[in-house]
């Protein structure tokens, strides 16, 4: 019986600390031979006039040329990954960005979800809330958080998410 390969759902919201968690989720799915989701959301603000009927053409036209433009940055973003032979699938989305998380990683069954968090303290977490604590209180699967220390640890060389997670024993 052959095994089903595990499924890393990465959100990428082109910061460079999501970008880095992208890069430190391909590298363990590397190691593991896991295949990577990769996910951005074009953040869609309910009650807006984003979609209200009076402007739809011109809307639906600006939504098309931010996919567009999304998609080329995900291209280049994954494409040095892909030549290393990590499988992955690339996935765009509307919405609020903490809701379609949750609801990818459960309709493609992810088995881990990377992300970054932006290290938002005080008032502006208070105010703006964070999109990773909530995937956090509600992904169907465990959700590894990478702040910008241990990021910044990972782009100098410091250690890789894969050789932490394979250590033989973990001291605490």
């Amino acid at each position: 019986m052959m095994q089903r390969r595990l499924k890393i759902l990465v959100p990428v919201d082109f910061s460079e600390l999501s970008k880095q968690a992208f890069f430190a989720a391909a590298d363990l799915a590397r190691k593991i031979y896991a295949k990577l989701i990769v996910m951005h959301v074009i953040d869609y603000v309910p009650g807006s006039s984003f979609f209200q009927e009076a402007g739809l053409p011109a809307n639906r036209e600006y939504l098309v040329d931010v996919r567009i433009n999304k998609e080329r940055e995900l291209d280049k973003l994954t494409e040095d990954e892909r030549v290393r032979g990590v499988p992955m699938h690339s996935l765009f989305v509307v919405g609020v960005a903490e809701k379609e998380i949750v609801e990818r990683a459960r309709r493609y069954r992810a088995d881990l979800i990377v992300m970054s968090t932006h290290g938002r303290t005080g008032v502006s977490h208070f105010l703006l809330g964070s999109v990773a604590e909530q995937v956090v209180r509600k992904a169907p699967c465990p959700v590894l958080t990478l702040n910008p220390q241990v990021l910044s640890g990972i782009r100098r060389g410091e250690g890789l998410v894969s050789e932490f997670l394979h250590a033989e024993s973990v001291q605490v």
